[in-house]
């Protein structure tokens, strides 16, 4: 055998010893579970560590988000004890896992795009995280575990996002059957943390740009036949929307609908994906907040003005996200 060989060799078989569980429908060309171990992420963490790897990637924005200790707000919501069996649905780059960690006996961190969940792997071994496993899947909205295998799911802000991939099935009904595999692999009294985007935010009813609907204004906000005749065009030319907000009622439907019994609803405030403040959607916990931070309960000027003077039995239909602990029933 060559010897310029025996190293290639023995890489492909280090790789395939150290693949990770894959579940993908759907697999993406630019985005393959072949390629992921040795893409330019992963690779820079394995070599310079996870940390270099992210400052070298990502740009100051990304860095932002993934490193930003507000976003861990949201993990007091669910009650996490140090024996639950933890499943985080749309791990990332690792951003909530690695605190997720500390907190639960053991995490299952599922992630669609394959180099993600590599890194995040990656990371883990760097941080000695001995009680996380990723998998790479979710694209088709399954769960690849057996039933009421979980205390805990953590599901932030992956909701609007889910059922991009699927080629011939809505948006709906991709979302639905996600929260429905939710609820099948919580164990009875398990706890579900869903954090996503709000179709009728007060940043959209004002004319905000809409991520979702090719950046068109008040976005989602739009009634659905408005909202498909203005992104026609673009959808024949670019394809798939990019996710699916819902209103306030809806989403609490659809939650119902999977099966859940008790839905806790919270306002994260100044925004969703930084918040300083997680309270109920009560009045007395809404007005609570704005005396206690009343410059920050908004994410641009405008929309904390309004949200001053907002009926308090308003904010949970106009907030930026809506952020729900739902339980199933014990």
């Amino acid at each position: 055998m060559d010897v310029d060989q025996v190293p290639q060799a023995t890489d492909r078989a280090q790789q395939k010893a150290s693949a990770l569980p894959a579940h993908l429908r759907f697999p993406q060309p630019n985005d393959s579970v072949e390629d992921a171990p040795n893409c330019q992420l992963v690779r820079l963490a394995g070599e310079r560590g996870y940390q270099a790897a992210l400052e070298s990637e990502l740009d100051e924005a990304n860095r932002k988000y993934v490193s930003n200790p507000a976003r861990l707000t949201v993990l007091e919501l669910p009650d996490i004890q140090q024996s639950d069996d933890l499943l985080e649905i749309g791990a990332s780059l690792g951003q909530m896992t690695v605190e997720l960690a500390t907190r639960a006996k053991s995490v299952t961190a599922i992630e669609v795009s394959p180099r993600q969940a590599y890194f995040l792997h990656e990371r883990c071994k760097q941080q000695e995280l001995d009680n996380v496993s990723v998998h790479i899947g979710g694209d088709d909205c399954r769960l690849p575990f057996p039933d009421a295998s979980f205390d805990v799911v953590i599901f932030n802000l992956v909701f609007e996002w889910c059922a991009t991939r699927l080629p011939d099935e809505s948006f709906q009904a991709g979302q639905q059957r996600m929260l429905n595999e939710i609820s099948r692999v919580l164990r009875p009294g398990g706890r579900m943390l869903l954090n996503t985007k709000n179709r009728y935010a007060l940043m959209l009813l004002i004319g905000k740009r809409d991520p979702h609907l090719f950046n068109l204004r008040f976005g989602n906000a739009l009634p659905r036949f408005i909202a498909n005749l203005l992104t026609a065009k673009k959808q024949k030319k670019e394809g798939r929307l990019m996710g699916r907000l819902y209103s306030f009622r809806k989403l609490n439907r659809m939650i119902r609908e999977a099966g859940f019994e008790t839905i806790q609803n919270f306002w994260l405030a100044p925004e969703m994906r930084f918040p300083n403040h997680a309270v109920e959607t009560t009045s007395t916990s809404i007005n609570e907040l704005r005396r206690k931070a009343p410059t920050d309960i908004g994410e641009f000027r405008s929309t904390r003005w309004i949200m001053k003077f907002l009926p308090a039995f308003l904010v949970k239909h106009l907030t930026p996200g809506l952020c729900n602990v739902a339980t199933k029933p014990s």
